[in-house]
C-alpha cells in the first residue's frame, strides 16, 4: 500500500466517515468493464481497501446502474447541457454553429478526446488511468470546474478535515496528461 493512500483512508476514518470493506479485484475489473474506464493507481488502491458509504459517496457495488453511469457522464453531459443552453462554447472549438444540433455534435467530439473523470464524493472527481500516482481531485459542478486537491489525501482534508498533508507525498507528474481539464480548472476558457 502507498503511503499517500494509507494516509486517505487514515484521514477519512480520523472524521469519523464509515468505511466498509474495499472491493475485490474481480469488483474493480467489472465496474472497470462496465463502465468503460480504468480506475487510477491510487482510486484503484483505496477503493480494494475500502468503499466509503453514505449520503454524497459513489458506491460501486450498491448503487444503481443508471445511477452510477449518470455520474460517470456528468462532467461533459452537464457542460453540453450548456452548450445546448448557448451559455457555454470554448474558442479552440472554433466558430459555433448557427445549429444547436451541430453545435453540440461538435462540442461533444471534442469532450470525448478529454480525459475521462471518475466520480467519488458528490461532484469531485479523479481521474482515469493512464494517469499516473498522485492525480488531483477536480470539482465539476456545470462548468464551475476547479482543482480541489493536490491528491487524494489532500482532497479528504479539505473537503472533510482531519489530519492530512500532501506536501510530503511523491506523485507523478501528472498536469500535462490532464490537459484540458487542468487549463479548464485554472479559468482558461479558450484552451488555446
Amino acid at each position: 500500500m502507498t503511503e499517500l493512500v494509507e494516509l486517505a483512508v487514515d484521514s477519512l476514518r480520523s472524521v469519523g466517515i464509515e468505511l466498509r470493506e474495499g472491493m475485490s479485484e474481480g469488483e474493480l475489473a467489472e465496474t472497470e468493464r462496465k463502465f468503460g474506464f480504468v480506475f487510477s493507481p491510487d482510486h484503484r488502491e483505496f477503493l480494494s481497501l475500502v468503499t466509503p458509504v453514505g449520503e454524497g459517496w459513489v458506491n460501486w457495488r450498491v448503487d444503481a446502474e443508471s445511477a452510477l453511469r449518470a455520474r460517470v457522464h456528468s462532467p461533459i453531459d452537464i457542460i453540453l447541457d450548456d452548450v445546448t443552453e448557448r451559455i457555454f462554447w470554448l474558442e479552440s472549438w472554433g466558430v459555433r454553429p448557427a445549429s444547436t444540433q451541430e453545435a453540440l455534435r461538435v462540442a461533444e467530439i471534442q469532450m470525448r478526446a478529454w480525459p475521462q473523470l471518475i466520480p467519488i464524493y458528490s461532484h469531485r472527481f479523479v481521474p482515469a488511468a493512464p494517469i499516473g500516482r498522485g492525480a488531483p481531485v477536480f470539482s465539476v459542478y456545470f462548468t464551475d470546474t476547479i482543482y480541489y486537491g493536490d491528491n487524494l489525501l489532500d482532497y479528504f482534508h479539505r473537503e472533510f478535515g482531519g489530519p492530512g498533508d500532501s506536501t510530503s507525498i511523491e506523485s507523478d507528474d501528472v498536469a500535462e496528461s490532464l490537459w484540458p481539464w487542468s487549463k479548464f480548472a485554472m479559468g482558461d476558457g479558450s484552451l488555446e
